[in-house]
C-alpha cells in the first residue's frame, strides 16, 4: 500500500543487491494538482523505474488514485497546507529528495533523480547502458533538459513530439536535472546532488521539459501564485 505520511529513518539500512543485478533507478517528485497523473506515472512504470516517492500537495485526488492503483510502487507523503508555497519550493523539494534517498536505501534502489511532474525522463538507450558507462567516482548524473514546443493551446506530454535545443528559446531553466547516487550524496537545491558530477552525453538521455503544458495549466499555476503574493 501507500504509505502515509512518515519520516524515513534519518541512518537507513542499505539492502546489498546481487553484484549482478542491473543498477535501478528511482523518481522523486513534488507535485500539486498534476495534469493527467495518471499517464505520467505509467510512463514511469514503463520506463523501468523501481519506485516513485511523491510529495503531495493540496491533491487528495493524487492520494485517491495511488491508494488505487499505485500500490507498491508509490510512496507518498502529504504535505500540510503552505502559507507560500512558491517561495519554499526548492526548500520543500530538496527535503523530499533527501527523504527519497532514505527511502531508496532501504528498497536497495541505486540512483534518484529529481524531475517535476511536467516533466519526463527519457532514456535514448537502454538505462544499464548508460549506468555501466558512469565513472566510479561519479555521485551526480547531469542531464540536458530539452523544452517542449506545444503545436497548440491543448498540446502536453502525451501529444508533444518537437522540442527545443538551443536554451536561448527556452521559458524556463537552462541548466538541466540530475540523478544522485544512493548512498554517497544528498540533494543539493532541486537541480544537482552533491558530489562529483558527470554529464550524461545529450545522445543517451536527457530532461524532456513539458513547460506548465497544457496553456491552461500554465494560467493556473500563475493565478495561484497571484493569489498568495501578489507581486507575483
Amino acid at each position: 500500500m501507500c504509505m502515509e505520511p512518515s519520516s524515513p529513518p534519518t541512518h537507513a539500512r542499505r539492502v546489498k543487491r546481487p553484484t549482478t543485478a542491473a543498477p535501478s533507478f528511482a523518481i522523486a517528485t513534488v507535485t500539486r494538482n498534476p495534469h493527467r497523473f495518471g499517464a505520467w506515472l505509467d510512463y514511469y512504470r514503463r520506463l523501468g523505474a523501481a519506485h516513485v516517492f511523491l510529495a503531495v500537495e493540496q491533491s487528495p485526488d493524487v492520494v485517491a488514485y495511488c491508494e488505487a492503483h499505485a500500490a507498491g510502487f508509490v510512496t507518498l507523503s502529504v504535505a500540510s497546507e503552505q502559507s507560500n508555497p512558491y517561495f519554499t519550493l526548492i526548500d520543500r523539494q530538496e527535503a523530499h529528495v533527501n527523504a527519497a534517498l532514505a527511502g531508496c536505501a532501504v528498497h536497495g534502489v541505486d540512483w534518484l533523480f529529481q524531475v517535476d511532474d511536467d516533466e519526463l525522463l527519457h532514456f535514448c538507450e537502454p538505462w544499464e547502458e548508460v549506468a555501466r558507462r558512469v565513472p566510479r567516482d561519479a555521485d551526480c548524473l547531469v542531464l540536458t533538459n530539452v523544452e517542449a514546443v506545444p503545436d497548440h493551446a491543448g498540446s502536453d506530454f502525451t501529444t508533444i513530439s518537437r522540442f527545443f535545443l538551443d536554451d536561448d528559446l527556452f521559458l524556463c531553466y537552462v541548466n538541466g536535472k540530475a540523478g544522485g547516487r544512493v548512498g554517497s550524496t544528498a540533494a543539493s537545491g532541486s537541480h544537482r546532488f552533491t558530489g562529483v558530477e558527470w554529464l550524461v552525453p545529450l545522445e543517451s538521455a536527457m530532461l524532456m521539459h513539458f513547460e506548465s503544458c497544457p496553456y491552461g495549466r500554465w494560467r493556473d499555476k500563475f493565478m495561484h501564485y497571484a493569489s498568495l503574493q501578489r507581486k507575483m
